[in-house]
């Protein structure tokens, strides 16, 4: 238990600070689009066996397999609960960011919902094809998205 709240820990500082610094330095739409790089190079790196922890925790049954210590009640709460913050960290940063450059609240919060998803099922999608070509491609839709609702924003 402590090993996966730790890897949680450590997944949602690994996205949240490269996040984090590339759309404060760059702004939504080229900070994103670094951000995707980022991720990108990872999956190239690492032959497409790099992944997300807190992905992980949030789609895998959290039960004992045969042999392995009994869970303690609560374990796979804790364990969704610690996955569920991540995510809405990563989703706060994007918000924040959208909201700087003139998207109301609302909007920047389903925004930041459809990018953080987008981002993490994409990366599974890639992990599966052995190819960046998702990425790639939801990078693509993402920024003309963007694009479009901040110029609206802005006007």
């Amino acid at each position: 238990m402590q090993m996966l709240e730790e890897a949680i820990a450590f997944a949602s500082d690994a996205v949240a600070v490269p996040l984090h610094s590339a759309v404060a330095d760059k702004g939504v739409v080229a900070g994103l689009r670094s951000f995707i790089g980022w991720w990108r190079a990872l999956l190239l790196a690492s032959d497409f066996e790099a992944g997300c922890a807190v992905m992980a925790v949030a789609v895998e049954p959290l039960t004992s397999t045969e042999g392995a210590a009994p869970e303690s009640p609560g374990q796979p709460e804790k364990l969704r609960a610690l996955a569920h913050a991540a995510f809405g960290r990563w989703e706060t940063i994007l918000t924040d960011a959208l909201c700087q450059e003139g998207v109301d609240t609302a909007q920047a919060k389903r925004l930041a919902v459809l990018c953080v998803a987008a981002i993490e099922g994409t990366v599974a999608l890639c992990r599966a094809a052995r190819s960046p070509q998702a990425l790639d491609d939801v990078l693509q839709e993402l920024e003309a998205l963007l694009v479009v609702r901040i110029a609206s924003a802005q006007a």
